[in-house]
């Protein structure tokens, strides 16, 4: 596991964040290492502390195009400076 990822999410539960992994676990290794999405399902009360989470940690969020905007999906961006891996966070607001 990288170590933004052990950050990040040391970091979401001594803020009890309310969160889950969504979409399939089967590859979650893969995700927590820089190798694929890490998609992450927020309770809507959690979106304004994981954003200050993610933020103080230097991820960055993706514009997309207009036709692929989703109001509760966005797309985030960290850089694992000891491996020099990026870490794709997708984010998924319950409405």
């Amino acid at each position: 596991m990288l170590t933004l990822s052990k950050i990040l999410f040391s970091k979401l539960n001594e803020n009890q964040v309310e969160y889950c992994h969504w979409k399939s676990n089967r590859n979650l290794h893969k995700a927590l290492n820089g190798e694929e999405d890490l998609d992450v399902l927020l309770s809507e009360r959690s979106v304004d502390i994981f954003h200050e989470i993610i933020f103080s940690l230097g991820f960055k969020i993706a514009v997309q195009p207009e036709r692929e905007q989703s109001f509760s999906i966005r797309h985030y961006y960290g850089l694992d400076y000891n491996s020099g891996k990026i870490i794709h966070l997708q984010k998924k607001s319950h409405l």
